[in-house]
């Protein structure tokens, strides 16, 4: 009999056997996820043609114009949290995403149809559950949420509560039937996002403008930078010496040479701060072309910018966002932005750089 000491749900939280885990039985999704997936799909179809849709549950993420829904990274993570939640519960998935604007413009459904109908939006208002910067509160209504008896259940949150999910003795016994955690993939994060979303037009559109703009960039061939100043609207302050510039790009030289790339690589700066992108350009490494900094109409915070500001830069800002997660390497600072870019991009090399570090670390099982 195979020993079931390597199963995560063996150990206490967060420690881990030192022998490798055991391969994933199977293909990812599972069979399990599989057959929600395709109940899913008949559900949106029998809504599409107007039928009754009975008395199938829904789980609705919402994020409005009447609260703040973070930034990229905060808002997939409770994204992607919800929709777990929701195929733990089989619920059928569902996003109420306005702010900005609607979500459907940049990002489109891919294997499931999330967009919200109107017979939702006429009830879903009463029965609206806010975790926002509410991490306890939300583990301790796991029990109550796995059994939650109304029809529709409307959520939201900005953090990623996945391990919860799969430690809730609510909900352990269904995420071991779909193999989480033990057999999860590597990067389950980037399989929920390309499940769940494809690039719309206007977002395509405009990552072509800035892949133009930026040329040549190669996917896996260039070393992706994030400083994150906190400079931009009321956003918490984080790296505001501008000396912590050069620290960043001596880590990415430190990444360029663990890759093997040769001196030439290019490196993409995406940065929240008009101060640092101006003394970036005038550092040796942009002058030579090696270093390309994005023009400033992304440099925007999706929930904290003014709203016109906003409005005109969040598809830029999304482009940045999916460009960054093809380098070969990232270098990040503690922002979301940068870290959920490099999971849903699958990059394998990232380094965070805060304090004068240059730490690697592994993204593929956060």
């Amino acid at each position: 009999e195979e020993p079931n000491d390597l199963l995560q749900s063996s150990w206490p939280s967060g420690i881990r056997p030192a022998r490798p885990r055991p391969p994933m039985p199977g293909p990812w999704p599972s069979d399990a996820m599989n057959r929600y997936l395709e109940a899913h799909s008949s559900f949106t179809k029998e809504l599409r043609q107007g039928s009754n849709p009975g008395n199938r549950k829904a789980l609705i993420y919402v994020c409005s114009a009447m609260a703040y829904c973070g930034g990229h990274g905060d808002r997939l993570n409770g994204m992607l949290t919800a929709f777990l939640l929701a195929v733990l519960t089989q619920r059928v998935f569902l996003i109420d995403s306005e702010s900005p604007l609607p979500l459907e413009l940049l990002l489109q459904p891919r294997a499931i149809d999330w967009r919200v109908r109107g017979y939702n939006l006429a009830t879903a208002g009463l029965r609206h559950h806010s975790y926002h910067d509410k991490r306890q509160q939300f583990e301790a209504d796991l029990g109550r949420l796995a059994s939650y008896p109304e029809r529709l259940l409307v959520i939201s949150m900005n953090y990623r509560m996945i391990r919860s999910l799969f430690e809730a003795p609510a909900l352990r016994g269904r995420a071991l039937s779909l193999g989480l955690p033990d057999f999860a993939p590597p990067f389950l994060v980037a399989d929920m996002f390309d499940m769940l979303f494809a690039p719309a037009l206007a977002l395509r559109q405009e990552a072509h403008r800035l892949r133009t703009e930026l040329a040549p960039l190669e996917d896996r061939r260039f070393i992706a930078v994030h400083l994150r100043t906190g400079q931009i609207a009321w956003d918490p302050a984080r790296h505001e010496n501008p000396e912590e510039l050069l620290v960043f790009l001596e880590c990415a030289q430190i990444a360029e040479a663990d890759l093997g790339l040769p001196p030439d690589t290019p490196w993409l700066l995406a940065t929240d701060s008009a101060a640092i992108a101006e003394a970036a350009q005038n550092l040796p490494q942009a002058r030579s072309g090696k270093l390309r900094v994005p023009a400033a109409k992304g440099r925007v915070h999706i929930d904290r910018s003014e709203l016109a500001d906003t409005l005109e830069g969040a598809a830029a800002n999304y482009a940045e966002w999916l460009l960054f997660g093809r380098a070969g390497a990232v270098v990040l600072s503690r922002s979301y932005f940068g870290e959920t870019a490099a999971e849903v991009g699958r990059v394998s090399h990232a380094y965070f750089a805060p304090q004068g570090g240059c730490v690697r670390t592994d993204l593929s099982s956060s």
